[in-house]
């Protein structure tokens, strides 16, 4: 009898540049490691894969109703399919039911969730209350960041709710996230990357309040990125036809050490509406970065398995962005919104040097190709584009020079060779597998063992005749068992103890295939999901009294609250009350601080609340910004009765 042990690689030509694996001597020695989650978005089935093969640890995606993106609705049929491709690797599915509910639509989310849980989803993302008070099946909640999970009381009453997880609020700076992680135990989630809401989360209802669309019921119109004028408290224009609601993207890779130090465990990529490519370019590109924190403090792990072989380089800056911030994350920065312009800026990629009638020269850092996007800024401050028609070194010909001038930076906001790139990328996710070749009284036997203690074995008999080469036979074996072709499996060793036979490749093929068919029933079969938390019947809300910005819509939401003594003021603004005089929107933006007259930092000169008070005007209204200096917030009103100041329109440059 011999044995032949070989390390074989995942098969093709793919760079291994992001990977990771863990094996099961290193889990069971490590049993109190903190898991890190990277919770990336899937618009749809194949996105979702792609997110998992990039080295996603769970998804999040929407069914075909309540999933607060109306253009992101799946089948249950689809949401059933992700959740078998990505079991295996133990990723996780959520599933998001997070928009409010009338009366009629709370039983059919219900049943929703059933359907759900019966597909495997391992939790569901709500924001509507009313949810809580209903049987549900024994899932996972999560709250969603629109129930406006800004404080550590507000986040301790959801955990004694029975709720699994918060998403945090995306204003909060690691100080107050580390806040909350001190009087909690509850998981936390917050977003890394992606579009932000410049309101408070959940408490926006502008867009309700204009167009009847509302963003707590998934339909938001996004007032934030239009256009705005600007006035003071004694009615002079400070700004004309700004986008000064408009932030930047999300983006916080280099705070990830900083942000799983302050008790975050999942961090969360914004983009539910996105493309196929961007979820690659982006997932990737953090998968790399949480592996590499992983390497440098060995504290944590990552909460799923598999190795994510990507066959391209990923690069924020190369995707969808409006330009970066880190917006609150290290406290208040004045850097965090984009007046001249509210859609994609690109990458920058060089300076024009001359302009001329047909096209321009610049000095380019990177290649500019035919079929890209160019983004600039006009001497007005106005963001423009331009497509490429062709290039000629660092002759560039747009289809337009309008407004490009010497001296303008270039961005590169559609890189039609990097989106090529990655629709052609072939990522993959792989499980390692140790396989043993080993005989029985009447043939072969072929055991398949992966992560978390799951083998199997598969037998069959063979005629035994001794092959005389030895070294042939143990060459031939290998190369056939190692076959795993476009299964989830890489053969990681083979071990052979059982003397050279004569045998057909059929045999061991057929061997191979159904023992790794049975190693994936297995680890789906095997596969735990968490279990929904226990309430706690007496705890407090902050405030103890409701009013329209809880956001109840329903009779069970209200009946949510009322059962915990809770005084509901107001039904949610969707229900019709009176848009004037009321905070349309919330924020941490503040334009006073935008514009260099923050009253703390003034000393509070300004006193009284009318001189307190700036404008802003659009095409059609003027609303009025009052200013919460002590927690320093802006709200958004749309006057009723309020005197509107005077306002002192410079003369047009159009």
């Amino acid at each position: 009898m011999s044995q032949f042990v070989t390390i074989c690689q995942p098969s093709g030509d793919i760079n291994l540049c992001h990977q990771f694996t863990f094996l099961p001597t290193f889990v069971a020695m490590n049993q109190h490691l903190i898991e890190l989650e990277l919770l990336a978005p899937a618009r749809n089935l194949s996105s979702g894969i792609a997110a998992i093969n990039c080295g996603a640890d769970a998804v999040y995606i929407g069914p075909s109703a309540f999933g607060a993106r109306t253009g992101a609705g799946n089948s249950i049929e689809d949401i059933a399919a992700l959740v078998k491709y990505a079991h295996p690797f133990r990723v996780k599915v959520y599933a998001t039911v997070n928009t409010l509910l009338t009366d009629n639509q709370v039983p059919l989310a219900v049943d929703l969730i059933y359907q759900l849980y019966e597909v495997g989803v391992d939790a569901v993302i709500i924001q509507d209350a009313g949810l809580l008070t209903r049987e549900l099946p024994p899932i996972a909640i999560h709250a969603s960041t629109q129930l406006h999970n800004f404080s550590p009381e507000k986040v301790k009453f959801l955990e004694n709710a029975g709720i699994n997880r918060v998403v945090l609020a995306r204003e909060l700076s690691l100080k107050e996230i580390a806040d909350i992680r001190a009087i909690t135990t509850i998981e936390l989630e917050s977003f890394v990357h992606g579009a932000l809401c410049v309101s408070l989360s959940g408490q926006c209802y502008l867009s309700h309040a204009l167009t009847g669309r509302s963003a707590n019921r998934g339909e938001c119109s996004q007032p934030c990125r239009s256009y705005y004028s600007l006035f003071d408290s004694k009615g002079k224009q400070l700004a004309e036809n700004k986008h000064l609601l408009s932030l930047k993207d999300l983006n916080l890779s280099t705070h990830i050490k900083q942000m799983a130090e302050a008790g975050i465990s999942s961090f969360k990529i914004e983009g539910r509406l996105k493309d196929e490519g961007y979820v690659k370019n982006i997932t990737a590109y953090y998968n790399g970065i949480i592996n590499q924190f992983i390497n440098d403090n060995t504290t944590y792990k990552r909460s799923s398995s598999g190795i994510s072989s990507i066959d391209f380089t990923p690069d924020p800056a190369r995707s969808f962005n409006r330009g970066f911030t880190t917006y609150f994350i290290d406290n208040r920065q004045a850097d965090i919104y984009s007046p001249d312009g509210s859609k994609s800026i690109g990458k920058l990629v060089g300076t024009v040097r001359q302009v001329h009638r047909d096209h321009i020269v610049a000095y380019l850092t990177d290649q500019i190709a035919s079929g890209d996007g160019l983004s600039f800024f006009d001497r007005e401050g106005r963001q423009r584009g331009v497509g490429v028609n062709r290039t000629q070194g660092n002759r560039i010909f747009p289809t337009a020079v309008e407004g490009l001038y010497e001296g303008a930076q270039i961005y590169r906001n559609r890189d039609r060779n990097f989106d090529n790139q990655l629709a052609r990328s072939i990522s993959v996710r792989q499980l390692p597998v140790k396989a043993r070749l080993s005989e029985t009284a009447n043939g072969i036997l072929l055991t398949l063992s992966t992560l978390w203690d799951i083998h199997v074995d598969i037998e069959q008999p063979v005629e035994k005749i001794k092959a005389n080469d030895e070294i042939n036979f143990k060459q031939f074996v290998t190369g056939q068992i190692s076959k795993t072709g476009s299964t989830i499996f890489y053969i990681e060793s083979l071990s052979i103890e059982c003397n050279p036979l004569l045998m057909k490749a059929s045999l061991l093929n057929t061997l191979r295939r159904d023992g790794l068919q049975a190693l994936h029933t297995a680890l789906l079969e095997s596969y735990q999901k968490n279990l929904p938390v226990q309430t706690v019947k007496n705890y407090d809300y902050p405030g103890h009294t409701i009013d329209f910005r809880g956001n109840i819509l329903n009779r069970w939401a209200r009946q949510f609250y009322e059962d915990r003594g809770i005084k509901v003021t107001e039904e949610g603004f969707e229900s019709g009350i009176p848009i004037n005089d009321i905070p349309l929107m919330t924020t941490r933006h503040c334009l006073r601080y935008s514009y260099g007259a923050c009253l703390k930092e003034m000393g509070n000169r300004e006193n009284s609340n009318t001189e307190r008070n700036w404008w802003l005007t659009d095409n059609h209204h003027t609303y009025l910004l009052q200013f919460n200096c002590k927690e320093c917030l802006m709200q958004v009103i749309l006057p009723g009765n309020t005197e509107i100041v005077p306002l002192q329109a410079k003369p047009s440059t159009k």
